[in-house]
């Protein structure tokens, strides 16, 4: 049984939209209300608070001619973590009562991902789990849908066999596909909050 912490966001830096680390540029996030830096504010979107980035269908480097996906959003964690899993939190936007599910496992949303620690030994991008896909919660009720995406899906590093990754200071979320079309699409433009969790390098 692995224990493991929340790994602090007081810390946490990310680049500016198409700077690259390891050849891979950061994303664009500040369409419309959205902004990155709500990615990593503790700060789940509920439908009065506009709580997510928005990358107005330009999300690779904010030039339109770069197209959407993948997107790339790079975290440096401010110090070494060995990290053992993610929890991703996705836009609701469905009104501000709270009770009907909104875009929860739907269209903007990031349903399919891959995640990235950075190896300072070989000065590369280390892939940890490949095309994870979000469930999409089936024969839920909107109430039960708008709980089921604030909590948010999690997801083990190394799902075939959970355990912590090597220590890494820089982490990598990349968005590859949308909900829509059955996982398909590049239509994800919007992300709300990932939370990581695991244990500080010794």
């Amino acid at each position: 049984m692995l224990e493991d912490i929340k790994i602090p966001k007081q810390g946490w830096t990310i680049p500016n939209p198409n700077d690259s680390i390891g050849g891979v540029p950061m994303m664009f996030g500040n369409g419309l209300e959205g902004r990155s830096l709500k990615v990593i504010d503790d700060i789940i979107d509920r439908g009065d608070n506009l709580n997510f980035l928005h990358t107005q269908s330009r999300g690779r480097t904010g030039r339109t001619a770069d197209g959407n996906m993948p997107w790339n959003f790079i975290i440096d964690l401010g110090a070494y973590y060995e990290i053992s899993r993610i929890v991703t939190v996705q836009r609701h936007s469905g009104g501000l009562a709270n009770v009907s599910r909104g875009q929860y496992y739907r269209s903007e949303n990031v349903g399919m991902y891959n995640v990235y620690i950075w190896d300072d030994a070989t000065q590369k991008w280390e892939q940890v789990f490949k095309e994870y896909k979000i469930p999409v919660p089936v024969g839920l009720t909107e109430l039960e849908f708008v709980k089921f995406g604030e909590a948010g899906d999690m997801a083990y590093m190394y799902p075939d066999n959970p355990r912590y990754t090597k220590a890494t200071r820089k982490f990598r979320f990349e968005a590859v596909k949308g909900f829509s079309g059955n996982y398909t699409l590049d239509d994800a433009n919007c992300l709300s909050e990932i939370t990581l969790y695991g244990k500080k390098a010794q």
